[in-house]
């Protein structure tokens, strides 16, 4: 019934939304030292300051939490639907052609750190609530914006809400993608050990920066052991992986490992430069305490397994597909080796299944294992009245197919009853967020704006 009113009422914002996102871009808010005044430190709480400024000029009342997390509330009545957004960042990193915290335009994009991830969203959900209040939609329940300040590092802010305030009948949060991720899969990173001083034959090893991301190189540092073994053994596995390697003779030999970096949720986009060096490690049939060790974790792990087939824990369901798992993580320093593995579980994983068998696998071979934090499967039925109706507006303003989707890594409504992520980039499309030159394109921005209106009017009206 509004359709026409909600597009031309949006389109006629443009300016404005573009300032409004320019305004939280300049905010550097990359997650600091936190202090008794702010939990998540200076930056990301300046961020929501801003945010909750910005809602305020626009006549909505706002609230904040102890300056970790605040809403804006679409008017008095009862809680319906929360639209949960974040105003922190990932760092900028290297590679910028622009100031990452000075919004750019070019030709039909913005550009800079959180026009993707989750300035642009946030800003784009604020302006279909001020285009149902300003053309005076009548709506007989309440939606509130949800700010946070911690999604980046944890999602600690979270609590902070939910140990106050009520939880949303419904919720949705535009930090994804469209259509809409109804499933997201369970997680556990275990942290595995040993002690092994002055190892006669292995002097070091590092690879791998983060717990959730595949490692595209290892290095590891030999002493007394043949080059031309190592070289031959380098170049044997190098043509069953296509993981390349450097051989290095010095005092002692060095061998750094080349592969292919992935998200962990997405292991297979990647080439484990890990698991390829312990197999190439492992076909040298070294005599020491660690090289023992570290060949019977590469037959657990073996390059290629990003499923859980050789430590027994593969499985599958039609709803969220397939477990992966992958050995992202390892340092040796001479006396210590620490290493981590990430997995990421389907909806019939549990404890039973898949935790314990892993643990028990690893510490089978001899490594001591701290107890992982298991993150529960989250899944929302697609029967629900509410999914139906946030896939056939998407439907209405982008003509392409709505449906559900799983994915392996978690969003900002992994913990939350009836939450789902919805928007804002639309299918195939890389904004490069968390990487250099993060943009969005401005139509998307617009286009969702009228997406998030839609939806709030059909649930809440």
């Amino acid at each position: 019934m509004y359709t026409k009113q909600i597009s031309e009422y949006i389109d006629s914002q443009k300016d404005n939304i573009l300032r409004d996102i320019a305004r939280l871009i300049s905010i550097p808010s990359v997650r600091g030292q936190a202090t008794p005044d702010y939990p998540f430190g200076e930056m990301p709480a300046k961020a929501l300051f801003e945010a909750l400024d910005i809602c305020r000029e626009h006549g909505f009342a706002t609230t904040n939490v102890h300056n970790a997390i605040g809403f804006a509330d679409m008017n008095d009545g009862e809680l319906e639907l929360g639209i949960l957004a974040h105003a922190d960042v990932v760092p900028e990193g290297d590679g910028w052609d622009s100031d990452p915290y000075t919004m750019t335009i070019n030709g039909d994009n913005i550009i800079g750190r959180g026009t993707s991830d989750d300035k642009g969203p946030m800003i784009a959900a604020l302006y279909a609530m001020k285009a149902v209040k300003d053309l005076g939609i009548p709506l007989s329940k309440n939606v509130r914006l949800i700010i946070g300040s911690d999604e980046e590092c944890g999602s600690g802010d979270l609590p902070y809400y939910f140990s106050e305030y009520e939880t949303p009948k419904y919720s949705f949060s535009p930090d994804a993608e469209f259509p809409l991720i109804n499933i997201e899969k369970g997680r556990f990173a275990p942290e595995f050990s040993v002690n092994v001083s002055n190892d006669a034959h292995i002097l070091s090893i590092e690879s791998g920066i983060a717990v959730n991301a595949v490692p595209h190189i290892a290095r590891l540092e030999l002493k007394d052991v043949c080059e031309c073994k190592v070289k031959k053994a380098c170049e044997a596995v190098s043509a069953r992986t296509g993981v390349t390697f450097d051989v290095i003779n010095g005092e002692n030999i060095t061998v750094i490992a080349n592969g292919k970096a992935a998200h962990a949720s997405l292991p297979h986009g990647g080439n484990n430069a890990l698991t390829a060096m312990l197999e190439m490690l492992s076909s040298l049939e070294l005599d020491s305490c660690l090289s023992k060790l570290l060949s019977a974790l590469s037959k657990l792990y073996p390059h290629g397994d990003y499923h859980g087939k050789a430590i027994g824990v593969a499985r599958r369901d039609d709803m969220s597909g397939e477990l992966t798992m992958s050995l992202d993580v390892m340092k040796y320093d001479g006396n210590t080796l620490v290493g981590n593995i990430d997995c990421r579980m389907p909806v019939t994983s549990t404890e039973e299944n898949t935790v314990i068998p892993t643990v028990e696998g690893l510490k089978q071979i001899g490594f001591n294992v701290a107890t992982p934090r298991l993150t529960e499967p989250h899944y929302v039925d697609p029967e629900l009245p509410f999914i139906k109706t946030l896939l056939s507006v998407y439907e209405k303003h982008t003509g392409l197919k709505g449906e559900c989707l799983a994915i392996g890594g978690g969003t900002y409504v992994h913990d939350i009853n009836n939450g789902v992520a919805f928007g804002c980039i639309l299918p195939d499309l890389d904004t490069h967020m968390h990487g250099a030159n993060e943009f969005m394109p401005i139509k998307d921005i617009l286009m969702s704006a009228k997406i998030f209106a839609d939806a709030i009017i059909q649930i809440c009206k």
